[in-house]
């Protein structure tokens, strides 16, 4: 799909399988509990996007907007985040297996320490 505007999208328990989004628009899209295999989005939007215990499988985001998108319980086999933004993402700690770039840890790194149980203090 090219420069398609599936905002809102309802997709929850869906089978995605050998599928390319480029350039579209999938902001609030809805894909709980979603099984994808062989996807790619390049440079679409997935802004507050929905994956919650979705299963992911040779996923790509490359380009991809994935701020404020929801995570938890996802289950990651070689998926790859780098050159996605991922400002503000929840379920964090479900990321185990997905690749990201080192300049991605600094946005991470609050969500990641929290996904921990660390605390993080100053000195005084």
């Amino acid at each position: 799909m090219t420069d398609c505007r599936c905002s809102g999208i309802e997709l929850p328990q869906s089978v995605v399988r050998d599928a390319t989004f480029a350039d579209c628009k999938l902001d609030d899209a809805n894909l709980r509990l979603a099984r994808l295999a062989d996807v790619h989005f390049t440079a679409s939007v997935l802004v507050a996007a929905e994956l919650q215990g979705a299963q992911l499988e040779r996923v790509t985001f490359d380009g991809s907007d994935l701020r404020g998108t929801d995570l938890t319980n996802v289950r990651c086999s070689e998926v790859d985040l780098r050159g996605a933004r991922l400002d503000g993402l929840s379920g964090v700690g479900s990321l185990r297996g997905a690749t990201v770039a080192p300049d991605q840890l600094i946005g991470l790194a609050p969500a990641l320490a929290h996904a921990l149980g660390l605390v993080v203090a100053v000195d005084e």
